[in-house]
């Protein structure tokens, strides 16, 4: 990535009133302390003291950028994407600050998803999809977990209910189990080895058992993708109405122990070392998003597949389909959060009550 860096500290080529891009702003233009060579010879790369001010204009840059150009391009977006028909739009505002993408912009250490042209931040499709494939996967484990400590006399109960909940995820998300959801991986891999362990009793059940068999033969070989389609999760188009109460803000957080980092563990971490803070861009509390989710419609074409054929049987009887969403999201946001830092109280959603 090709980063233009500055000679002035003041940053003169990022005032708002010159009208650039936030987004290319801050992934292309990065400002220093100083950038003409020290005594040593060598060029002095730290923007401690310039960080803040670069930082503030970028949001400054971003409010007025979107306030008078934001509106039109979310109208257009929420009309081009409701044209696809079987739209569900759901509001969330932030609780604390919430950032999304923060090691995009390793010239700067931290960084923030911006729209590639007006510099508002969204969250990404890829990332709400992930996090409610987490949560449908999450609800199999819990399940398949309760149900293992069952008696036997409930084998057919259990694993029906065990194998529709995996048919519905399948057929939202294409697979059970994201490939980088590490915590669900093995009670997903364990929930499989168990259904392959009671092929032979399933067998021995009569025609129930063979319809179980076929059904988790199909779970293993699900040929298709999911019908569910996350577009990205943008701003409410009045959170730019304020110039004074941008919806970027600046944070920082403040590793204490420079020396012990710089020294890659040479030097011990201890409490005599000066804490060096690190500012960064973040959502402001209160801010409401929108989350766009829309159900691709499955055709009638495949009478001559048995295993599409019984997907399109599994997506008609999918009568919960939508709240099944409705409730994963809910709970990924609430409970999980979604972005960078959930540890540490970022990311964190609730949802906006309509008004009556």
């Amino acid at each position: 990535m090709t980063v233009y860096t500055s000679r002035n500290r003041y940053l003169p080529n990022i005032r708002c009133s010159d009208g650039i891009s936030p987004s290319l702003a801050i992934m292309k233009f990065q400002g220093y302390d100083c950038f003409q060579k020290t005594p040593s010879n060598k060029r002095d790369f730290s923007h401690n003291d310039t960080r803040v001010s670069y930082l503030k204009e970028i949001a400054i840059q971003v409010q007025k950028v979107n306030k008078s150009r934001y509106l039109d391009w979310f109208d257009h977006y929420q009309n081009t994407i409701s044209q696809l028909g079987n739209i569900n739009f759901y509001r969330y505002k932030t609780i604390w600050r919430f950032i999304c993408g923060f090691a995009e912009n390793p010239a700067l250490e931290t960084g923030i998803t911006l729209h590639h042209l007006y510099g508002f931040p969204y969250i990404p499709g890829s990332s709400v999809k992930g996090l409610l494939h987490y949560m449908a996967d999450k609800d199999l484990a819990e399940k398949f977990v309760h149900f293992s400590r069952r008696p036997a006399s409930e084998l057919i109960a259990n694993l029906k209910e065990l194998v529709e909940i995996a048919e519905h995820i399948i057929c939202l998300f294409g697979s059970l189990c994201n490939a980088d959801d590490r915590e669900n991986k093995e009670p997903m891999t364990l929930f499989i080895n168990h259904l392959h362990s009671k092929r032979q009793a399933l067998t021995d059940l009569g025609e129930e058992g063979q319809s179980l068999l076929s059904r988790i033969c199909w779970i293993d070989k699900s040929p298709t993708g999911g019908v569910l389609c996350c577009y990205d999760a943008v701003p409410a188009p009045d959170s730019f109405n304020e110039t004074d109460d941008p919806v970027l803000q600046t944070d920082i957080f403040n590793p204490h122990y420079p020396e012990y980092y710089n020294s890659k563990g040479e030097k011990v971490p201890s409490d005599d070392q000066n804490p060096k803070p690190i500012h960064f861009l973040a959502v402001k509390p209160g801010t409401t998003f929108i989350f766009p989710f829309r159900l691709e419609q499955v055709r009638n074409d495949s009478e001559d597949d048995p295993f599409l054929q019984h997907r399109l049987e599994i997506i008609r009887s999918y009568v919960d389909m939508h709240s099944d969403i409705k409730r994963w999201l809910k709970k990924g946001l609430e409970e999980w959060g979604i972005g960078a830092k959930t540890a540490s109280g970022y990311g964190y959603f609730e949802p906006v009550q309509e008004k009556s």
